[in-house]
């Protein structure tokens, strides 16, 4: 059987593993956070965008509507 150092020194490594394994985690999310606020502000412009564009379109639109009469 092992002893009671043994199975210390085991779960010491197991959690020097898990402590490095939860830093890259982090450090992986944080990343994917910048990316997404990234894309979160183009889309934001596109619905911008695509508004203005539709608003003008509307408003050309009706002042080229022939007038009866």
């Amino acid at each position: 059987m092992k002893t009671y150092d043994e199975i210390l020194d085991d779960h010491e490594a197991r959690i020097q593993v898990l402590e490095k394994t939860d830093v890259q985690l982090i450090e992986r999310i944080e990343h994917l956070i910048k990316q997404m606020e990234l894309v979160a502000g183009w889309i934001k412009w596109l619905i911008i965008t695509i508004i203005v564009s539709l608003s003008g379109f509307f408003f050309w639109y009706i002042q080229n509507i022939p007038m009866k009469g």
